[in-house]
């Protein structure tokens, strides 16, 4: 049985040491996981780091993907330019 650490700090069973911190992850993904697509399933990646941040308190949480890097020059190309652009997003709203 897995347990939801996420639900246990909503009921106050206990409270991280993080708290009130953000974070940013950028990774870089063979595959496009984005929601819609048919690996959507398979982005075991952002709800594990959600979980083990959240037990550390941090909930506030932005990912970047750099996606299809191991697909078509065309598909990485736009999988690139992506992660650019949401990258230079992320440090001006910082």
């Amino acid at each position: 049985m897995a347990i939801d650490l996420a639900s246990l700090a909503s009921v106050g069973q206990f409270t991280g040491l993080l708290q009130n911190k953000k974070i940013l992850v950028i990774a870089s993904l063979g595959a496009n996981y984005q929601a819609g697509t048919p690996d959507t399933a398979l982005n075991h990646l952002e709800p594990y780091l959600r979980a083990i941040f959240g037990f550390m308190g941090i909930t506030d949480m932005s990912f970047i993907y750099a996606h299809s890097l191991h697909k078509d020059n065309e598909a990485r190309e736009e999988g690139l330019a992506g992660a650019r652009e949401a990258i230079q997003g992320a440090i001006e709203d910082w």
